[in-house]
């Protein structure tokens, strides 16, 4: 039944359960028995389809006798008995949707993304589970057998990576309008998954100690914007092109230009990561010629062990400026089935992939805004640190010390032991997962051809 309706089957695990066959004999009418049950203790890495193992048989006599003879009370207590068991089974929502899951690890919501065809779904706003953050959806209730989440003829066309749906090709926010910025101030953007070293930027103590002396017009913040609540939802729905440009033009270039005015500065530097949030496009259409970007890398497995100190995984609700594979701005997403095997430090791993995916979709169709690409391991030394300065045209500054401290510190000492041996069997595990080629040091992304 489950495999007709379209749930997520697993049918070699049958090759596991005891082959039990007997007969009711009761009233040789249908009956539903339930025969050997037992839990086992599923691994980290079992799924829920396999953490239990539940039989349930369905025996129809083969002489056929009308129902009123039939003997239902022994047939109402099993399946009482057998529904606590078998429901998180019957009960799976489909490999093309993205389960939100309930206190006890069950599906309890099948969110269908945007760039799906939901049928027979419902759609509104709701305070989902922590697991998806708070965010307008479509989806139904798992045990829904009309309801289904299909690919629309857009996807169909779509190319993949791997198991990734490659949306780099698409059109990124180029249909929406935007007026030209015409103030006098710069701009200048990092573009990073954050744990990346977007604090030791944005802090102006590590550019004073790698310095001599740092120019009064250069503003330097990390993570300031002028309303986090409304900038998290942006990516949320398909019009978060509109939403962006809105938000830009209206919040964002007003708070910084009087941040600016504030300081007396000229140029105004942002380390923090919350650009990734679906303003990109916005940011540099607006702002033309007075925008720059700095594409910000760290080691991928260092990124993701760094996030996954965290509770949760990125579309965790405290993962505030975290990609999520059913935002609408996502330009690879991970299929819902794959998803839900993941644990939070792969998760993390397609968090930093998805960023690959979104700066090459970026550059691709905005080829003329200037950019500068840093990519590390231990430390950012003063000489990138140099780099980035005469970057934002500030020539005239030298370097106090080609030393700098450690660039991050978002895992404190003694708080996690890293255990690398664990985090590179996870990783090949990712892969396999997203059958992903060749990765280097800081993604598994290709370039665009």
């Amino acid at each position: 039944r489950a495999c007709a309706r379209n749930r997520r089957c697993d049918p070699s695990s049958a090759t596991h359960w005891k082959t039990v066959v007997k007969s009711y004999h009761q009233s040789d009418c249908l009956g539903v028995l339930l025969l050997d049950w037992y839990t086992t203790s599923p691994s980290s890495t079992s799924t829920s389809t396999q953490a239990l193992n539940t039989k349930l048989f369905v025996l129809e006599s083969q002489t056929k006798m009308q129902r009123a003879n039939c003997k239902v009370f022994p047939w109402i207590v099993l399946c009482l008995l057998s529904l606590k068991f078998v429901s998180a089974q019957l009960f799976q929502c489909p490999a093309t949707t993205y389960p939100t899951k309930s206190a006890k690890g069950t599906h309890a919501h099948c969110i269908c993304p945007d760039h799906f065809v939901c049928e027979g779904c419902e759609q509104g706003c709701q305070m989902l589970p922590m697991n998806m953050k708070d965010r307008c959806v479509k989806g139904f209730k798992p045990e829904c057998h009309n309801c289904r989440c299909v690919e629309g003829p857009a996807l169909q066309k779509q190319g993949l990576i791997g198991s990734l749906i490659d949306r780099r090709h698409e059109p990124y926010c180029t249909a929406t309008e935007a007026p030209k910025y015409a103030g006098e101030f710069e701009f200048v953007f990092v573009v990073s998954n954050g744990h990346t070293g977007t604090t030791f930027l944005g802090q102006l103590m590590n550019w004073r100690n790698a310095f001599k002396q740092v120019p009064r017009d250069l503003l330097i913040v990390h993570e300031n914007d002028a309303d986090k609540q409304l900038l998290k939802t942006i990516p949320f729905n398909s019009d978060f092109c509109e939403k962006a440009v809105d938000y830009v033009i209206n919040n964002k270039i007003p708070f910084m230009e009087r941040a600016l005015r504030s300081y007396n500065g000229r140029i105004y530097f942002a380390a923090g990561h919350q650009t990734l949030l679906g303003i990109l496009p916005a940011l540099i259409d607006v702002l033309g010629d007075k925008v720059k970007l700095v594409r910000l890398r760290r080691d991928r497995l260092d990124t993701a062990y760094s996030f996954a100190q965290k509770k949760g995984g990125p579309c965790f609700h405290s993962c505030v400026y975290c990609p999520c594979p059913i935002d609408a701005a996502s330009r690879c997403p991970v299929p819902g089935d794959i998803w839900e095997q993941m644990n939070d430090y792969q998760q993390y791993l397609w968090a930093v992939d998805e960023l690959e995916c979104i700066w090459q979709a970026l550059i691709r169709e905005r080829q003329h805004v200037p950019t500068m690409e840093i990519n590390w391991s231990k430390t950012i030394p003063g000489s990138q640190m140099l780099q980035l300065a005469n970057f934002m045209g500030l020539t005239d500054m030298e370097l106090a010390q080609e030393e700098t401290k450690k660039s991050n510190q978002h895992v404190k000492p003694g708080k996690a032991t890293k255990n690398v041996t664990e985090l590179m069997e996870m990783d090949k595990m990712y892969r396999q997962l997203l059958d992903l080629g060749h990765c280097d040091q800081f993604t598994c992304i290709p370039p665009l051809n």
